[in-house]
């Protein structure tokens, strides 16, 4: 069980900063960070197709946008 704990809280813990990073990446509408920040999020946890359809998706959007196009969604 303490082992279970501990594995837990290791990937909540790594998650967490991720997950404010990628927010932090929107903000800025920094494409590049956003492309590192989802590389390292799945060097922990491998992406589902999903998730790697979300995040392809949103990276596409971003770039649009930073080019100044219009959203589309």
């Amino acid at each position: 069980m303490l082992n279970f704990l501990q594995t837990m809280f290791i990937v909540f813990y790594y998650c967490r900063f991720v997950i404010n990073d990628i927010a932090s990446a929107i903000d800025e509408e920094d494409v590049t960070k956003f492309t590192d920040v989802v590389k390292k999020f799945d060097s922990m946890t491998p992406l589902d197709s999903w998730k790697t359809t979300l995040f392809t998706s949103s990276e596409g959007k971003a770039e649009s946008q930073r080019n100044g196009r219009r959203r589309s969604y």
